[in-house]
């Protein structure tokens, strides 16, 4: 290539990938400014073997001036020339070629595999046409947009490497979200938030060891607000739950749940107990809140109207849905509140087993139509502890002894309440508990108080206590059984 003007910078680009783009990386030959002129440039180009096939633009450009000692393919300048050619490649790799379509918000869509969409207001589909020698496919992609927050928090264990999970439509079974591998931290409590759009899906959590999370589960709740649970699969300080065994730990029949959630619940009481009875004398009652626009069907549109409980394993398995109406016999008065009463195993079949934790959850249906599930409880049937119950300090948020998380001042007259508790004999009677007793607990001073109710109270006061103090609690009933006077739970040493 001769130049023959006055102080001539030259270079040469070859569009190898065939983008429209001169990139840097594409320049094959260059040459500064020097005289006399006119100047001839000769060199050899090595074609790489990623260059696209086919007939491919090159250019060639030279600027007068000594100020431009890298001469750029596309700036406009004042004196110079730029000559385009078309040479034809061979031996590369055939050139896929790229159209993306539909929708707005799409960042630099010109033939490249990855696009990027910008400030997206709903859910939107796009399709991609990809072409190379005369073959063509196409492919629509959705971008789902949601305002739902849902936040998956994982007890990992010393390989949570190996842990996976993965977010699905019901339904179509489309993925969603997905976390890898090689992801989340060993031995640790790890949060994540995720973003869904109304609609239901299904979570599927995976241990590539096949042993499941040593010690470790995992919850899901709802992003913001109350952070309502939606799956509770923690392994708690009883033994309780967790993803323990196995590869794979979802909901049997790819069943989840739907956002947003609704407002149908347990009431406080049936909410996370961990020993319900099926024996003597049948099950207790699971009781849910009751919702208004349920109550108000009835009398008018009993037979479609009242309220569905489901009861699942979070690791599989056991799955089952049971609706009552307000038309449902179940050993109550018929009310317009009777349908929120569901007695555990009077169903045949699909019984609820001993000592296996589950969640339940519940609905509404009103004239037929039924309301998203509301957020999760957790819940076992045990009969062996339904004879030694455990209780806590009063939690119960609108009671007025509510004890659990207060400040109390220190005195005689100053009260702790527990929740007070009872079992059912053999001959189907219903027995409180006679006196409970608490244990005080300062932990980083090896401090220990226990104080005991008298007979007939579930309380006792604060003197003795010291001012300032935080102090971890224990509060077991007293059996009254063949021993009256025997704890059912023994306090542990500091």
């Amino acid at each position: 290539m001769t130049t023959n003007g006055d102080d001539e910078n030259l270079s040469v680009w070859i569009d190898y990938n065939r983008d429209g783009v001169f990139a840097a990386t594409e320049r094959v030959l260059e040459r500064l400014a020097v005289t006399p002129e006119p100047q001839t440039t000769a060199g050899n180009v090595t074609i790489p073997l990623t260059a696209f096939n086919g007939p491919t633009r090159m250019r060639v450009r030279c600027i007068y001036g000594t100020t431009y000692a890298q001469v750029d393919p596309c700036v406009a300048v004042t004196f110079g020339e730029v000559e385009d050619y078309v040479i034809n490649i061979t031996g590369g790799v055939e050139q896929i070629v790229y159209a993306w379509t539909g929708g707005s918000f799409l960042c630099c869509i010109d033939n490249t595999p990855t696009v990027t969409a910008n400030n997206i207001a709903a859910t939107t589909t796009y399709n991609i046409l990809v072409s190379s020698l005369g073959c063509t496919d196409t492919e629509d992609i959705t971008v789902y947009y949601g305002t739902n927050e849902v936040t998956l928090e994982v007890q990992t264990d010393a390989n949570g490497d190996d842990i996976s999970y993965e977010f699905r439509q019901e339904g179509t079974n489309t993925l969603m979200y997905y976390v890898g591998p090689n992801t989340l931290p060993n031995n640790a409590v790890v949060t994540n938030l995720n973003c869904l759009p109304d609609g239901c899906y299904y979570l599927v959590v995976m241990d590539a060891g096949g042993d499941g999370i040593v010690g470790g589960g995992y919850v899901l709740r709802e992003g913001d607000g109350a952070l309502r649970r939606i799956i509770d699969n923690r392994r708690d300080i009883f033994g309780n739950g967790g993803f323990t065994s196995g590869s794979v730990s979802q909901i049997a029949a790819n069943e989840g749940f739907c956002l947003p959630l609704s407002d149908d619940r347990l009431i406080y009481t049936s909410c996370d107990k961990l020993d319900w009875k099926v024996s003597p004398c049948g099950g207790e009652f699971v009781v849910a809140n009751e919702n208004t626009d349920v109550s108000a069907e009835y009398g008018y549109n009993n037979a479609n109207s009242g309220y569905q409980m489901w009861w699942y394993a979070p690791n599989g398995g056991y799955s089952f849905k049971r609706f009552q109406s307000h038309n449902t016999t179940n050993g109550l008065p018929a009310s317009a509140t009777r349908a929120c009463h569901f007695q555990l195993n009077a169903w045949l079949g699909n019984q609820l087993q001993q000592n296996t934790l589950y969640n339940v959850k519940v609905r509404g249906r009103i004239n037929g139509v039924y309301n998203n599930w509301g957020p999760a409880c957790r819940l076992i049937v045990d009969d062996v502890l339904a004879q030694c119950p455990r209780t806590k300090l009063m939690d119960l948020p609108s009671n007025q002894y509510l004890s659990c998380g207060q400040t109390r001042t220190i005195g005689t007259t100053s009260l702790v309440h527990a929740r007070n508790v009872r079992r059912m004999n053999a001959n189907c009677n219903w027995v409180n508990a006679n006196r409970y007793q608490f244990r005080f607990r300062l932990p980083a001073e090896n401090v220990v108080i226990l104080k005991t109710s008298a007979t007939g109270q579930y309380w006792v006061n604060t003197n003795g206590l010291a001012c300032n103090k935080t102090y971890g609690w224990m509060c077991a009933p007293a059996s009254t059984t063949a021993a009256p006077g025997a704890w059912l739970l023994e306090p542990p040493t500091p």
